[in-house]
């Protein structure tokens, strides 16, 4: 396990309006299309959310925070590579 405060990012496969994985049962083995990354630095997650697709739809990024649902989901079923949090 790691330490230290992490940083989160998401790039959307379809935009961040478009809802994908994670169903409302957590039985129902859903895949979340959107990838979360983690980070070392905010400034290295910020420049990385910088070069993502400026508008709405595939390629989108945006920062997210430690408490958010998404990436206590991810890090709870898995998700541990650096920069990708990719199931090993």
């Amino acid at each position: 396990m790691t330490t230290g405060k992490h940083y989160y990012g998401i790039e959307y496969a379809y935009g961040s309006d478009v809802a994908n994985g994670w169903p409302a049962s957590d039985e129902g083995g859903g895949v979340l299309a959107d990838i979360v990354y983690r980070f070392a630095t905010a400034i290295e997650r910020n420049a990385w959310v910088e070069d993502g697709n400026p508008y709405q739809g595939s390629g989108e990024r945006e920062a997210l925070s430690s408490r958010c649902r998404t990436v206590r989901r991810v890090l709870a079923a898995g998700y541990t590579e650096p920069n990708s949090l990719k199931r090993r």
